[in-house]
């Protein structure tokens, strides 16, 4: 996944645009998706943009390097989680299983509501 800019010759001038590219994971192949419509090259210099090309070109490798760094504090934050305080569950897990008792345990879940 990453953000480009698309250059587009057209009648008027460039056109550009800014999109996300993906892989589409049903149709197992690469796909883009529209995120942004900028405009023309020539309206963007009236507006006070000098070189808008390389102005956006500057803009959409801030968004890709936000990305990348959200990115890696999430992959830090799965590695960060201890998975020795997960092992009690299994531990459980298998001892119900083991001595058949979960059917008569799940009838404690089906609790009347009570009022405080």
């Amino acid at each position: 996944m990453a953000y480009y800019l698309r250059k587009t010759k057209r009648p008027k001038g460039i056109y550009l645009q800014i999109y996300n590219s993906y892989r589409d994971v049903e149709k197992k192949q690469p796909r883009s998706c529209h995120i942004r419509t900028l405009g023309y090259v020539n309206s963007l210099q009236s507006l006070g943009i000098d070189d808008p090309i390389s102005f956006y070109e500057a803009a959409v490798k801030t968004m890709n390097d936000k990305r990348k760094n959200e990115r890696q504090s999430k992959d830090e934050l799965i590695q960060t989680k201890s998975l020795v305080k997960l092992i009690g569950f299994f531990v459980v897990a298998a001892l119900f299983e083991k001595l058949k008792v979960k059917r008569d345990l799940d009838l404690f879940h089906y609790s009347y509501p009570c009022a405080l």
